[in-house]
């Protein structure tokens, strides 16, 4: 806690990476390395899932079900890391994996790691001149095939970065209406209880102020979602 306590002094921000997992329960009372430092730093936690391993949604809700109470509470979202394919085909898993754990998607991020090239010289005449043009076109067309060009990976690095930056948003729209509906009700139980002569006149104010502040945060988040999904349909060309 000292080393934490130490960065926190001379950053703004501390970013704590974890060592494999965290729900290891035969080690949990000697774990150091994971959320046990996150919960006596008061840290908010992140888990991400590899789904290239498979069973991502299972490891996910396996490691939160088997946390404690205290260390669950850490956890305020997951992300879904080394996607092969269109992470449209995840929204209804992580819509059950919240519904489920309580815990938002953050995002999903992508694998690049099958963007590659291949450069193959081949004479252009053998003793074979026919099947040498064939081989090569051959060569050609699985080169053509496996060489991702450079403005190919920006376009999608651009497009699952607007897909997750609509998701995140979209999370954050969910969680600010809960907020404003809840600042709401404090202050329509307020206003009850000043009627009743049971609270003072700076309280309802307070309970005012927060229940606008809570609203117009809301309605800022909702305007993030709605520029980002703009961006994403100019960018898919969907309408």
């Amino acid at each position: 806690m000292d080393a934490v306590d130490d960065l926190r002094s001379r950053y703004d921000v501390v970013l704590c990476e974890g060592a494999g997992s965290p729900a290891e329960i035969n080690l949990l009372d000697h774990d150091i390395v994971n959320l046990r430092i996150a919960d006596e730093a008061q840290i908010p936690a992140v888990l991400v899932g590899d789904i290239e391993l498979g069973g991502v949604f299972a490891s996910l809700y396996g490691t939160v079900a088997l946390l404690p109470d205290a260390l669950r509470a850490r956890v305020r979202g997951f992300v879904i890391n080394r996607l092969r394919g269109d992470p449209a085909l995840l929204l209804d898993g992580c819509a059950q994996l919240r519904d489920r754990t309580g815990i938002p998607t953050l995002g999903v991020l992508p694998n690049l790691g099958y963007a590659f090239a291949i450069n193959v010289t081949v004479p252009l005449w053998d003793w074979g001149a026919q099947r040498s043009k064939i081989r090569q076109s051959q060569i050609r067309q699985r080169q053509a095939g496996a060489t991702l060009s450079q403005a190919q990976r920006q376009l999608m690095s651009g497009l699952y970065s607007m897909y997750n930056e609509a998701l995140t948003a979209r999370a954050a729209v969910d969680s600010l209406r809960r907020a404003a509906e809840l600042a709401n009700e404090s202050l329509r139980l307020i206003n009850l209880r000043y009627q009743a002569g049971e609270s003072q006149a700076l309280e309802v104010v307070d309970a005012q102020n927060t229940a606008v502040t809570a609203r117009n945060a809301a309605d800022d988040a909702e305007a993030r979602y709605r520029v980002a999904i703009a961006q994403l349909q100019t960018m898919t060309g969907s309408f």
